[in-house]
């Protein structure tokens, strides 16, 4: 998970207690939170190792291009792939904080075709190819660059990489190298918009939910409350707010905000 549910329970004053029912729904809201913010950046901030086939098109021309490249999809991804820079291949995760291996090799058929990317497909580091490096072990816009051009038949080149941001860079500015494991810490990468947009969105909805919620004397009546009178005990509800807000998680605008500087833009050039 990008943000830890014990921190939003603080943050909606829930540490001390909570309800099965409020326990439940954020549950419930919380992956999918964490789906939205993954689906609008367009990769999974995460810091796990991914293994990706490439190109991902023929770059000899056909339906789709123009004179500077071509969409194309790929995991419900949309990406430009461009024919002027054959010397570049885009990841789709980000950052990038390792590479692992790249190998080529031309029969392989994204890796179907038998003995495909065997020990003599190995390219180099730093001979063959590179990547693209902010600072040591960070690089930001996810690309790899071939000293020569990278073959064009599809899936004839197998990237191995690692890329992400670790947990205490979700939690805000890390203030020291660190390596636990295989998972990766850079002082000053800082990846705590992307945990607040989550808190944002889950603490939203779970407030929404609180608005919609039954009446203990009444019985359930969903929809906002509108007005209550004391008198002969009366209430009132927006039953039109229930489909809208009770049911729908969506990023509010502050989420987005925070998340403006982290999306890829080289996936989706909105």
């Amino acid at each position: 998970m990008i943000a830890n549910q014990d921190d939003i329970k603080l943050l909606l004053g829930l540490s001390s207690s909570i309800t099965d029912e409020e326990q439940g729904f954020l549950s419930l809201v919380h992956p999918l939170a964490e789906g939205l913010v993954k689906q609008y950046l367009k990769y999974d901030p995460e810091q796990k190792s991914h293994t990706e086939y490439f190109p991902r098109h023929l770059r000899s021309g056909g339906p789709g291009y123009d004179y500077e490249g071509r969409w194309t999809s790929r995991s419900g991804l949309a990406i430009w792939e461009s024919r002027d820079s054959d010397n570049t291949l885009q990841l789709t995760h980000l950052p990038l904080r390792r590479i692992t291996s790249v190998r080529i090799d031309t029969a392989a058929k994204h890796g179907d075709a038998a003995n495909s990317f065997d020990l003599d497909t190995v390219r180099t580091q730093g001979i063959d190819y590179w990547g693209d490096w902010d600072q040591t072990n960070v690089g930001y816009s996810g690309e790899l660059y071939s000293y020569g051009s990278w073959p064009s038949e599809p899936g004839t080149v197998k990237v191995v990489y690692r890329a992400g941001y670790s947990p205490a860079e979700l939690l805000g500015t890390a203030t020291e190298d660190a390596l636990v494991g295989d998972v990766i810490t850079t002082a000053g990468v800082d990846g705590s918009g992307i945990t607040r947009a989550v808190h944002i969105t889950v603490i939203s909805q779970f407030l929404k939910n609180m608005a919609l919620k039954k009446k203990d004397i009444a019985g359930f009546t969903p929809g906002a409350l509108l007005g209550e009178r004391l008198g002969d005990y009366s209430y009132q509800v927006d039953r039109g707010t229930f489909g809208a807000a009770g049911l729908a998680v969506s990023l509010p605008d502050e989420a987005k905000e925070q998340l403006e500087a982290y999306r890829h833009w080289g996936l989706a050039r909105l």
